[in-house]
């Protein structure tokens, strides 16, 4: 039986050939696929806010500017949360012609005092009645007429993961309650409190020296004619017209100086005040999938990543939008399904420490989110 020939003398391919055909066609179709679909979701995303970019601003309006807080997913690098950034959250702002700023918090704890420290600033500013000097430039073509440029500030916070949510949360609290001075003030006003000290200590030294020296005078036997007697007389006369001065003794300084201290600290200071304003927050999910047991599902999300870009793209549009509501309670403690993740001998520990994340109700009630699209 002879075998059967293909078209223009082709032979027919080997069985080899078409398993691996096959699998090149297939890998092939699913990238395009992915592909299509993720320039199809993102074109999707940029629709509901290029508006933004192509609206021209006012003559002393700013571009608005958010504040991006980065936080290392538990037991991977810093770098995921970038990726994670640049993938699904930049395109968008980029598209709304909103600036940002990204903060990285590489210690645990660091994001909680860079927030802490803004808050505080924002306090002891309105305390103090102290306004930013704008910044004076010159026309173009007329430098004689300088005009004034406001910064651009940011007006919200972005937390990516729900490690960096925690602490931006904690920051605000925290900030709110942090004394106002600086710590450098108080460093002054303690070295001041013991160089008095050290200052008291030696004049003590001193007259316990003076005293025991006229002792040892009193001892000997001194022979002292009567116009020597009338001489010291005389020069006592003219010390007693000088005003007396007064040395505290050491025992008096130490019963009383840890009161001054405190009260130089202190200085009738409130343990709580809220800044003029909250910038808003907003918490953006981060699913760092690692581990032999998520393997399959890191394909799936591999070949369907326009599902996570049409998701988390949603929380971008929302703050591009700038629509916002009150921070409510069911807002706070989120980000749970971050935690099956979390792979690792250091990740089960931040598991195991895990606390729920809260805040106290004279706090949220002063903050406000970005209103998302629940489509």
């Amino acid at each position: 039986m002879t075998a059967r020939r293909l078209p223009f003398g082709i032979k027919a391919p080997s069985r080899g050939t078409l398993i691996f055909g096959s699998i090149v066609a297939g890998i092939s179709g699913v990238v395009y696929a992915s592909n299509h679909y993720k320039t199809q979701a993102r074109q999707n995303l940029f629709d509901k806010v290029t508006f933004l970019a192509d609206r021209p601003l006012g003559v002393h309006e700013m571009p608005r500017k958010v504040t991006i807080y980065l936080a290392p997913p538990p037991g991977d690098s810093l770098e995921k949360s970038r990726v994670w950034f640049r993938e699904y959250v930049k395109p968008v702002l980029y598209k709304a012609a909103v600036d940002y700023e990204v903060r990285e918090g590489r210690n645990t704890g660091d994001i909680e005092s860079m927030i802490c420290e803004e808050i505080r600033q924002k306090r002891k500013a309105a305390k103090e009645g102290i306004e930013p000097i704008p910044q004076v430039v010159g026309k173009p073509g007329n430098p004689f007429s300088p005009v004034p440029v406001k910064h651009n500030e940011s007006d919200a916070i972005l937390a990516i993961g729900r490690i960096a949510w925690g602490e931006v949360l904690n920051g605000l609290a925290k900030g709110c309650e942090a004394p106002l001075k600086d710590k450098d003030a108080v460093e002054t006003n303690n070295s001041t409190v013991n160089n008095g000290e050290q200052t008291s200590t030696e004049s003590d030294n001193q007259i316990t020296a003076i005293e025991g020296s006229e002792q040892l005078i009193d001892q000997k036997p001194v022979e002292v004619s009567f116009e020597e007697e009338s001489g010291n007389e005389e020069k006592n006369i003219s010390k007693a017209g000088e005003q007396p001065i007064l040395v505290s003794t050491s025992s008096e300084f130490s019963a009383d100086g840890d009161n001054n201290s405190v009260a130089l600290i202190d200085d009738e200071e409130p343990s709580f005040s809220l800044p003029p304003t909250f910038p808003a927050v907003m918490y953006i999910p981060h699913e760092n999938v690692i581990g032999w047991s998520n393997v399959p599902y890191r394909l799936y999300m591999w070949a369907a990543d326009y599902k996570r870009v049409d998701w988390i793209g949603e929380y971008a549009v929302a703050v591009a939008l700038n629509q916002r509501q009150p921070l409510k309670e069911n807002d706070i403690d989120v980000g749970h399904s971050e935690k099956r993740y979390w792979v690792g001998d250091e990740a089960k520990e931040k598991v195991a420490n895990d606390k729920p994340i809260t805040l106290e109700d004279k706090v949220r009630e002063h903050l406000s989110t970005f209103v998302r699209s629940e489509n």
